[in-house]
């Protein structure tokens, strides 16, 4: 009952207009840095060790701002619940479809990877910039609470997109038969459980352990596989920039696909680092 009330404030909630959430999101930013500290030593650590020539001072400048960036995307998910196919359409726009278009038209499924960069929640939107007859399969991190995560789950499937959960996302794709159309989207950038450690890379300065399930995927099914860039363009307003990683992920070299992801993320998060998500423990395993 308690859980059903929650749902109901949060839709509720959800139905204020942006300027007015963009408040709340500034004042849960301040409470976030200044008065609770949420894993504020996490997010300044890992600022510290990604970016070594930077100062102190500036470390704490870009924590504040990711601070503001994290309350958006916190925002943002609660305005999916009710958010309308127009509005959606106005404030996530994809610059260039044509790049997943001209893959399709030849006869490729894709692999789309991003990172938890600025607003990768509204990617569920995709739908609506492509076709019908085009499938867009996303993965997600299945939660606990059943009742909740049926309810995001709803929310995320409003305009069309399908979830699967990540321990399904690996023989689900493998299992899709090549005569359809489908976008499969991935955030690509989060850590692997310590027991499936198989490879490292260097990342923001520091040793990384990666997942290798997304080229593993295009290896062996032959998927194009494209970058996707999202970022902010003004506050509440954001634009998918797509770029051509490999056109025939089954021509590429063991790690090839990995690796350059992780060189094209890296290359975004430092031109503008407040807008990745530092919140996450991603290294919290050492080689050794």
């Amino acid at each position: 009952m308690l859980m059903k009330l929650g749902f109901i404030l949060i839709k509720l909630f959800s139905l204020l207009p942006f300027w007015v959430l963009y408040t709340i999101a500034n004042f849960l930013g301040f409470l976030m840095y200044h008065v609770f500290g949420y894993r504020k030593e996490v997010v300044l650590n890992n600022l510290r060790n990604s970016f070594p020539n930077k100062s102190e001072k500036e470390i704490h400048t870009i924590a504040k701002k990711f601070y503001r960036s994290f309350s958006d995307t916190i925002i943002s998910s609660i305005k999916s619940f009710t958010i309308s196919e127009k509005e959606i359409r106005k404030r996530f726009v994809y610059k260039n479809p044509e790049i997943f278009q001209r893959h399709l038209d030849e006869g490729r499924n894709i692999l789309g990877m991003c990172g938890h960069y600025s607003n990768w929640e509204w990617t569920f939107s995709s739908p609506l910039f492509f076709s019908s007859d085009i499938e867009t399969i996303l993965v997600y991190q299945k939660l606990q609470n059943k009742f909740f995560n049926k309810i995001i789950l709803d929310s995320r499937e409003r305009f069309g997109s399908k979830f699967i959960p990540t321990h399904r996302a690996y023989a689900t794709m493998l299992n899709k038969e090549n005569n359809g159309k489908y976008i499969f989207g991935l955030v690509a950038d989060q850590s692997p459980h310590k027991t499936k450690i198989k490879h490292w890379l260097t990342f923001l300065n520091q040793d990384t352990p990666v997942h290798l399930g997304s080229e593993n995927i295009a290896r062996n099914k032959d998927y194009a596989v494209v970058f996707c860039n999202v970022h902010q363009v003004k506050r509440g307003y954001y634009e998918m920039v797509l770029e051509d990683m490999f056109d025939h992920g089954a021509s590429t070299s063991e790690y090839e696909i990995t690796t350059t992801f992780f060189k094209k993320l890296e290359k975004i998060i430092e031109e503008k680092p407040e807008e990745w998500l530092w919140s996450h423990r991603r290294w919290k395993h050492s080689r050794n």
